[in-house]
């Protein structure tokens, strides 16, 4: 997810047909799930904002 941020280097994400979005990041010990239930990517920014925000709100 280039336009989320990469994470660090072991960071893994999945996604699913229906836009349900996991991603987790082992080094910050950071897990983000987003549940939805919507059909076509091609406009959707939720997936990418949902994690940079999540990865804003960590304060180390």
């Amino acid at each position: 997810m280039s336009r989320g941020g990469p994470g660090s280097q072991e960071t893994f994400n999945w996604g699913s047909y229906f836009n349900t979005q996991y991603f987790a990041d082992p080094q910050e010990q950071l897990i983000g799930i987003l549940m939805k239930q919507t059909q076509g990517t091609s406009r959707d920014q939720t997936a990418w904002k949902f994690r940079l925000l999540v990865g804003a709100a960590v304060d180390d």
